[in-house]
């Protein structure tokens, strides 16, 4: 009996994994596990190798070496025009979109994955050009996908509230913690940790995009003002890839006077975050818009206590596990923060109601509940 197909688009797996990357990783990790009777095909417009057993990787196009604004010209063109023609050679009965948008050209059946909506809540931290092309097409996908999974009961309603879609399409399946977040104890990978990063003996810490929409920028000010009126002896690191309005952001050290304090990592390979977070004091995350907010849960899964915004998606998520604030009420997050370094009690309970927290989030329950979707897609389908 031949395996149901479900295709996937993997694009996110061919560059360097963070949001929906990681989403995808981990799903895929735990999909492949679980039932037998699917086959998923990954599609890619660049080599790479599976990402976990049992998983087929199928390279379509010549994307290797395209960098910068061509490569993205590229991936639009491959996404709407390449990948669509040459589907129906694999026979695929659902294709799972991972990334909000459907092919334009694609007509057969279909999942997507919404993950936020921040285009459309905080259009000023993406320029004009892709908040607009989200507007169109982003209601005319939905419209069209025979099934909508949300990553939380937040970006399910915004969505419901933005597109007018059938919501009984619309499933809310909560993204998991990657397994290798634990606090770690092993010695001799903190101190590789501490050398090979150039980490300070101890520092707030904020791992993410270096962008905009993520509020860094009202971070470094929080920091700069209560470092220098001698509040906080600490420094801040951060640590993720640049992303919109980075090259502005990491100007703002120097120009607050704190340069020296204030250390932007990059993005930091997989085997050292899990470190990177132990060794922390306190976790900052004051998020503009989040769909969900996965780094809340890592480093709540690492033991660290978290200051993160009251956003709507943010809190649904971190519940009583983290203390709650208005991004845009610096004297609020001054006055948080502060707490936070100063009350070890309320470290010790954040982060003990952290560990407890972050057993809600599992991959494996996420991958069930997308196999359910996929379950019920076929069965109206008539194909089960």
């Amino acid at each position: 009996m031949r395996k149901c197909r479900i295709g996937i688009d993997g694009r996110s797996l061919v560059r360097e994994r963070v949001g929906i990357g990681n989403y995808l990783a981990n799903l895929l990790s735990e999909l492949a596990r679980l039932d037998s009777s699917f086959e998923f095909i990954l599609f890619v417009d660049r080599p790479i190798p599976p990402p976990a057993d049992g998983i087929r990787v199928v390279q379509v196009g010549a994307g290797r070496g395209k960098e910068g604004g061509c490569a993205k010209t590229y991936s639009v063109y491959w996404f709407n025009f390449i990948l669509p023609k040459i589907l129906p050679k694999y026979k695929i009965e659902i294709f799972h979109f991972p990334n909000h948008l459907l092919p334009v050209f694609y007509h057969g059946r279909s999942v997507v994955t919404v993950h936020d909506l921040a285009f459309w809540h905080v259009p000023r931290c993406y320029g004009i050009a892709y908040p607009q092309y989200m507007r169109v097409f982003l209601p005319r996908s939905l419209r069209r996908a025979d099934a909508v999974i949300a990553v939380s009961e937040s970006t399910c309603q915004d969505l419901l509230a933005a597109v007018t879609i059938d919501p009984q399409k619309v499933r809310v399946i909560p993204n998991g913690v990657d397994s290798i977040h634990r606090c770690v104890a092993d010695a001799e990978l903190l101190a590789d940790c501490r050398s090979c990063l150039k980490l300070p003996a101890h520092y707030i810490l904020y791992v993410g995009t270096i962008e905009h929409r993520k509020n860094v920028q009202g971070l470094i000010r929080v920091y700069a003002r209560l470092r220098k009126t001698g509040q906080i002896s600490c420094d801040l690191v951060l640590a993720g890839k640049d992303g919109i309005g980075s090259a502005e952001i990491k100007r703002i050290p120097e120009a607050l006077g704190v340069k020296s304090s204030v250390h932007f990592l990059g993005y930091v390979p997989k085997h050292y975050l899990s470190a990177l977070y132990t060794l922390a004091e306190v976790f900052v995350y004051l998020s503009l818009y989040e769909g969900f907010g996965l780094p809340v849960i890592e480093a709540m899964a690492c033991g660290l206590p978290v200051l993160s915004s009251d956003t709507p998606a943010l809190a649904e998520v971190a519940g009583n596990a983290a203390l709650l604030v208005d991004p845009n009420d610096s004297e609020r997050i001054g006055k948080a923060l502060l707490r936070l370094l100063r009350d070890s009690e309320l470290r010790a309970r954040l982060a003990a109601t952290g560990l407890r927290r972050m057993r809600l989030y599992t991959w494996r329950s996420a991958a069930v509940k997308t196999l359910k979707v996929y379950r019920q897609v076929l069965r109206c389908a008539g194909s089960l």
